[in-house]
């Protein structure tokens, strides 16, 4: 875990801010530390969407963390979360990605972006317009016309 040998302090925060939400917050559950296959540090939590089912997703902290932001994916590696996600169990694109990210971002500031951005796009699948879904990126008329169909 070159993480909890490069940055120490930071990792000891992050760990603190988890644990904090999930003493405050009935609607996240934190399941647990682990690494990923290519030896990233990660963090296992779960998300309580309606009925008291939880998303079950997973906080990556890359080797490089802070310099390069941490991402959110379902645990689940066919599972689709968002319109605004890179495929079934790709990662989220949230408020904070490579390029608006700075050193200050925190991984519990990930959490409460994963979470507006599913009840963002929950509530307008009920009731379309009904609220802005958070995005960092414009798209412009040439992106739209590029991608429609003939």
């Amino acid at each position: 875990m070159q993480l909890l040998r490069e940055e120490p302090q930071r990792m000891a925060l992050e760990k603190r801010l988890l644990e904090e939400l999930a003493r405050k917050e009935a609607w996240f559950r934190l399941d647990g530390w682990d690494s990923t296959n290519t030896g990233n540090l990660c963090v296992h939590f779960g998300l309580q969407m309606t009925g008291g089912a939880f998303l079950e997703g997973t906080l990556v902290y890359p080797h490089q963390f802070p310099d390069v932001p941490a991402f959110i994916r379902p645990r689940n590696p066919r599972a689709r979360w968002s319109n605004h996600q890179y495929g079934r169990g790709g990662v989220l694109c949230l408020e904070r990605g490579p390029d608006n990210w700075h050193r200050g971002v925190t991984g519990v500031e990930l959490i409460h972006s994963a979470r507006k951005l599913v009840w963002s796009e929950l509530i307008n699948g009920l009731v379309p317009g009904a609220t802005e879904i958070p995005s960092r990126h414009e798209t412009t008329r040439g992106g739209v016309l590029r991608f429609a169909p003939p």
